[in-house]
């Protein structure tokens, strides 16, 4: 039984976060953090650190991490599902965004991941263009970077498509 579920105003409709107790031995459930039909920006907004996050699910959604704004997830999905339309924009100095699972850019949807203006990004294995959705990934600006722990698939299956953008000095 969780000891608390919430679901913030911030996020609305279908954006819920829980936390719950474990007791030792017990399987130990990931909180999930879905924006979906509306737009949240980091800072002042949050991110629960560690959780799945998905980013247009069945609707459009979108993720702004501005200067000072830093995000770490689990698994990330931009453009989950068919129909769907995701953006991840991470801008300026000091907004970081970091996943220490998989994340999917355009998974069956339509997933934008923009990183800009001297932001930084830290991924562990990324799938631009996924399960016959389409994924577009651009770097822009002096000082923005993208490093990978480990592998970046350029569309994963033969029906995604994917595009990778680096631009303007990144």
């Amino acid at each position: 039984m969780p000891d608390s579920i919430s679901c913030r105003a911030a996020y609305l409709a279908s954006a819920c976060s829980f936390a719950l107790t474990v007791a030792a031995g017990m399987p130990v459930a990931v909180a999930q953090t879905v924006i979906n039909n509306q737009t949240v920006t980091v800072p002042p907004g949050t991110i629960p650190a560690g959780t799945n996050l998905t980013v247009g699910s069945t609707g459009t959604g979108v993720l702004n991490i501005v200067a000072g704004g830093v995000v770490t997830t689990g698994d990330t999905t931009i453009g989950s599902l068919a129909g769907s339309d995701g953006t991840i924009s991470v801008s300026g100095a000091g907004a970081s965004f970091s996943h220490i699972n998989t994340m999917r850019i355009g998974d069956l949807g339509t997933g934008r991941f923009l990183i800009s203006n001297g932001a930084t990004v830290s991924s562990e294995g990324v799938h631009l263009g996924d399960g016959g959705g389409s994924g577009t990934a651009t770097v822009s600006g002096v000082g923005s970077s993208w490093n990978f722990n480990n592998s970046l698939y350029i569309g994963y299956d033969n029906n995604s498509t994917a595009t990778v953008n680096v631009l303007n000095g990144a």
